[in-house]
């Protein structure tokens, strides 16, 4: 099974000041997010991080075979994350025909589905933007599954 996630900040301390404020420390924010993630990804499924993740050597604590699409604050060179990611890509990509995966929101036709991180507690005004920042899905990633079920409402 593929899951998806974005924004996860870890070790970002400022992220629970101005946005995680249910989360007294930085390390207990990093715990939640990880043992969230970790109870439904298993180690044969594929987990898609769709950008922002922070501190990077958090990742090898992530069950399952890791996809990372950068993000704004993924500022280290592609080489250097793939000794952490089975894939890094710069740029959005089709995850299939009707799913375009991007950190930023992308434009898109209607049919098309854009699952995207970067706006955090914010969303996009269509109903083909599904914004997958971690606070947003409550630090659990969305199954390919839910996605298609998304799809068909759309």
């Amino acid at each position: 099974m593929d899951y998806f996630i974005s924004d996860t900040h870890f070790a970002h301390d400022k992220i629970i000041v101005f946005e995680r404020t249910e989360f007294k420390t930085i390390e207990e924010h990093d715990k939640y997010i990880i043992d969230s993630i970790n109870k439904k990804v298993k180690n044969t499924d594929t987990l898609y991080i769709l950008g922002d993740i922070g501190k990077l050597e958090y990742v090898r604590e992530l069950n399952g075979r890791k996809i990372l699409l950068k993000g704004n604050h993924d500022s280290r060179s592609t080489k250097e994350y793939l000794g952490y990611f089975a894939e890094v890509y710069e740029n959005p990509f089709y995850y299939n025909r009707r799913i375009l995966l991007s950190h930023y929101p992308h434009p898109v036709e209607d049919h098309i589905l854009n699952v995207h991180g970067h706006l955090h507690n914010s969303i996009m005004n269509k109903e083909n933007y599904l914004n997958l920042s971690s606070k947003m899905i409550k630090y659990t990633p969305i199954s390919e599954r839910e996605l298609i079920a998304f799809i068909n409402k759309i």
